[in-house]
C-alpha cells in the first residue's frame, strides 16, 4: 500500500514547503558515479559541420600590450642647497671659524671685515744723521701724518713742540719710529689707542688717539713732540725716539762711541682699533734699529728705514 510519508502529509497539511530529504539508498544497490564536469571551453555551434569547422580561420591573436616604459628619473639638485659662504680674513680680535658645523646643518656663514695693512719703518731727517728727505711717508697721497704739530684727537691742528733743524727752524726734525695702517675695508677704520713697549721704555706719543681711517685712506704715527719716556740725554723732545731704548737695556754709556753688542728686545706694538685689539711683535727690530743705536755706536749713519709690512 503506498502511503504518503507523515512528513510530506505535514507540509502539506500546514501549507509548508516540501523539505528535500536524504536519499534512501538500499542496501546491495549499485552506486552511480556522479557525472564529470566539462571543461569550461568553447564549443562550435551546433550548426556548424565539422569540414566547416576545420576550414574556419582561426581568430587572430593580439597580444597584450607592453607595459609602457618610463624614461628614466634623473635627479637634479637644486642649485644652490646652502648659500654661498664667503671666505673671512681673520681679524686680531676673531680668530677663524674652524668648527665643523652640525650634521645635516649648512655651513655657517662667516662675513668679516679684512683687517687694516700695517707697516713700520723709520723716520730720521735730523739734520746731522746726513739725509734731509729721511721720512718714509714722503710722496704718500691720501694719509694723515700724526706727527709733530697734529692733534691726536681728531687729526686737526695742534701747537707743534717738535724739534726743529738746525739750519732751517721751518723744518721739523724727525728721529722716531713710524707705525703706517692702510684701511682696505670698505666701511671707516677708527683708531682710539696706540702704543709701543720696548724693554722697560713705554712709548705712547699720542694722548686722547681718535682718528676714522676713511676707506682707501693711511694713518701713520710718528713723533708728536715732548719728553724722551726712556729718560736717556737725548736732546730735544723726541718722544718717539725708539732706538733710545738701546740703552736701558744694555747700560750702554751713551755717548761713549764704543763699539755695541745689539740688544735682543722685540718691540711690542698695541693698536686699539673698531676691528679691535691688534697686538704685533716687531721681529725684525725696525722701531728699534736692530737693537741698537746707531749714531751712537760708532756707526754714524741714517737710522731711516722705508715702511715695511708687518700684518697681516
Amino acid at each position: 500500500m503506498n502511503e504518503t510519508p507523515v512528513v510530506d502529509r505535514l507540509a502539506r497539511t500546514a501549507g509548508e514547503t516540501r523539505p528535500k530529504l536524504a536519499p534512501v539508498i538500499r542496501p546491495g544497490a549499485p552506486v552511480r558515479s556522479p557525472i564529470p564536469t566539462k571543461p569550461n571551453k568553447a564549443h562550435p555551434s551546433p550548426t556548424t559541420s565539422p569540414a566547416a569547422q576545420a576550414q574556419a580561420p582561426k581568430p587572430a591573436v593580439i597580444p597584450a600590450p607592453a607595459p609602457p616604459v618610463s624614461p628614466p628619473v634623473v635627479v637634479t639638485p637644486p642649485a644652490d642647497i646652502y648659500p654661498a659662504t664667503p671666505i673671512r680674513t681673520p681679524t686680531s680680535s676673531t680668530p677663524a671659524d674652524t668648527a665643523p658645523s652640525a650634521a645635516g646643518q649648512p655651513p655657517p656663514i662667516v662675513t668679516s671685515t679684512p683687517p687694516p695693512n700695517i707697516y713700520f719703518g723709520y723716520a730720521d731727517n735730523y739734520f746731522t744723521h746726513g739725509v734731509p728727505e729721511g721720512l718714509p711717508w714722503l710722496g704718500m697721497t691720501n694719509t694723515l701724518v700724526l706727527g709733530c704739530g697734529v692733534n691726536p684727537n681728531g687729526g686737526g691742528p695742534a701747537p707743534d713742540v717738535c724739534p726743529t733743524d738746525a739750519t732751517d727752524t721751518a723744518i721739523d726734525s724727525y728721529d722716531g719710529g713710524a707705525i703706517r695702517l692702510d684701511n682696505v675695508a670698505a666701511s671707516p677704520l677708527v683708531v682710539t689707542g696706540a702704543s709701543v713697549q720696548i724693554g722697560t721704555c713705554s712709548y705712547n706719543p699720542w694722548p686722547g688717539l681718535n682718528i676714522s681711517i676713511t676707506p682707501g685712506a693711511t694713518l701713520v704715527l710718528t713723533e708728536t713732540g715732548g719728553p724722551n719716556p726712556c729718560g736717556t740725554a737725548v736732546v730735544g723732545n723726541y718722544n718717539f725716539d725708539t732706538s733710545e731704548s738701546f740703552f736701558p737695556l744694555t747700560d750702554y754709556v751713551d755717548g761713549s762711541n764704543l763699539a755695541c753688542t745689539p740688544d735682543t728686545a722685540v718691540p711690542v706694538v698695541t693698536l686699539t682699533t673698531s676691528q679691535g685689539t691688534i697686538t704685533i711683535n716687531d721681529t725684525g727690530q725696525i722701531l728699534n734699529t736692530g737693537g741698537i743705536d746707531p749714531l751712537d755706536c760708532s756707526v754714524n749713519t741714517n737710522e731711516f728705514h722705508a715702511f715695511t709690512q708687518v700684518y697681516p
